[in-house]
């Protein structure tokens, strides 16, 4: 998938080594990988998401995409999504009698 990322120039190689074309080549290649490895913004008119994690958010990163059933969330750093929210306690003694 294009992340509209313009593609950095590579020279034409020489018939001989050269040092300057070496240098623009690497130049190229240095570009290319700082575009590729930067986190930016996107506009999308189409995404289609596979695999996402269902019914927790442990051991995801910040910002990873997850599901419980058919909600997706985002993963948020300190902050844990309960899946479930129970409770049990208890305060003396209850006797029932039917007859």
């Amino acid at each position: 998938m294009s992340r509209g990322l313009p593609l950095p120039y590579l020279p034409l190689a020489p018939d001989q080594y050269d040092v300057r074309y070496m240098n623009e080549l690497v130049r190229a290649v240095d570009t290319f990988m700082r575009l590729y490895n930067e986190l930016g913004e996107g506009t999308f008119s189409n995404v289609r998401i596979t695999d996402l994690q269902n019914g927790t958010d442990q051991g995801l990163d910040p910002g990873v995409l997850f599901r419980i059933g058919d909600t997706i969330y985002v993963t948020l750093a300190n902050k844990a999504v309960l899946t479930t929210n129970t409770a049990v306690g208890s305060i003396g003694e209850v006797t029932v009698v039917t007859s």
